[in-house]
């Protein structure tokens, strides 16, 4: 599996079998992306700019990308997805389906989408849009993940106080940053601090195989440099 960081919130994931792009931007918010090919788009937060600028996405086959934005089970290309829902809004809407369920009883919508991924024999969870730490059933979901990707701007998401302490609980062998600005970046210094890792150099993207955990042993840090 290769991952690239492609920008601000978004990643790509390339498997074997089929290519993923993680919370595309909108072109008008911070201009083009080169159009990245995938078969999946992965809608973190159904409501930003930042995650759903899916027209600058190509096909990476021969049907457009199929886009999941919202709680569920699914399956593309041997690509296992499921969606925790990150962040739910007590609005006075009904549930758009039966794969959101109120989580307090009253109605509610879906804001903000986690995922946990499963290619090329490897578990990932990517904890995009968290504003909370994960419930019962987010920690049944997450807690096999072999490699976590966790956004480090917390107007976003979590603070690096409480992300440690969620990928402390869920004990990855590898955890991947973004977002950061640099490796400097006072957010990604905290967490790798926090983890009890350091910041080292970055690279021009990731490759992982199965071969490369390590379940027994310390959390490891890898740093990609933003792909122009």
């Amino acid at each position: 599996m290769e991952l690239n960081w492609l920008g601000n919130s978004s990643l790509r994931l390339r498997g074997k079998d089929a290519s993923i792009v993680i919370d595309p931007w909108t072109k008008k918010l911070h201009g083009t992306m080169g159009r990245p090919k995938a078969h999946i788009i992965l809608n973190s937060h159904r409501n930003n700019p930042l995650c759903t600028g899916n027209e600058q996405v190509a096909s990476a086959g021969n049907a457009e990308p199929i886009i999941f934005d919202r709680p569920g089970e699914f399956e593309v290309s041997g690509v296992q997805i499921e969606g925790y829902a990150s962040d739910v809004t007590n609005s006075g809407i009904e549930p758009v389906d039966d794969s959101q369920p109120s989580l307090s009883g009253k109605p509610n919508t879906v804001e903000k989408t986690s995922w946990f991924i499963q290619i090329d024999g490897l578990a990932i969870g990517v904890l995009s849009g968290l504003t909370d730490v994960l419930n019962g059933s987010g920690k049944d979901l997450f807690g096999s993940s072999q490699i976590i990707l966790c956004p480090t701007d917390p107007k976003g998401t979590l603070p690096s106080g409480t992300m440690s302490r969620v990928i402390r609980d869920i004990n990855p062998a590898v955890v991947i940053p973004y977002g950061y600005k640099g490796l400097n970046d006072e957010n990604l210094i905290t967490l790798a601090n926090l983890l009890g890792t350091t910041v080292l150099e970055s690279t021009n993207g990731i490759t992982l195989t199965t071969r490369d955990i390590v379940s027994d042993g310390p959390i490891e840090l890898l740093l990609t440099n933003a792909k122009n």
